[in-house]
């Protein structure tokens, strides 16, 4: 459920984070979207002859649950997503269950602004996929 809070409500050092499927659906979905047809992620005989050994999920579709983070959890319902940086730490494989967190490191009362650290796990050992840093706007 998304959550509707008002700037005064969120707090520096608060964490928020959900569990998120990647499907062969959503690759098909984003795929079509936005016109993508790198074989490293549709083409299973090309994925298998990289040395990932499979195919890669679009890097742009993980920053994607970070726009699920900011618009669901932090800020929410109020949110105006501003930024996002992301460094790719490892890959992302079609069927991989994620955690995707999320932690307000920073609030500006003028602007209010909030400035989140991101970051996407692969689980279940938590390795690190993806971390960066996104701005939003509380309306």
């Amino acid at each position: 459920m998304t959550k509707d809070r008002t700037f005064e409500d969120i707090r520096v050092g608060e964490e928020h984070a959900f569990e998120a499927d990647v499907s062969e659906e959503s690759m098909r979905l984003f795929r079509d979207m936005s016109g993508d047809e790198n074989p490293l992620h549709t083409d299973d005989g090309y994925a298998r002859s990289t040395r990932f050994g499979r195919r890669v999920v679009y890097g742009q579709l993980l920053n994607a649950f970070f726009s699920r983070l900011i618009g669901h959890h932090v800020p929410g319902r109020r949110a105006l997503y501003l930024s996002q940086n992301t460094r790719f730490d490892a890959p992302c494989f079609v069927g991989d269950r994620v955690k995707v967190s999320g932690k307000v490191v920073e609030k500006n009362d003028r602007a209010k602004l909030v400035v989140i650290e991101t970051s996407v796990h692969r689980l279940p050992g938590m390795e690190l996929l993806a971390s960066g840093q996104a701005t939003a706007m509380v309306m």
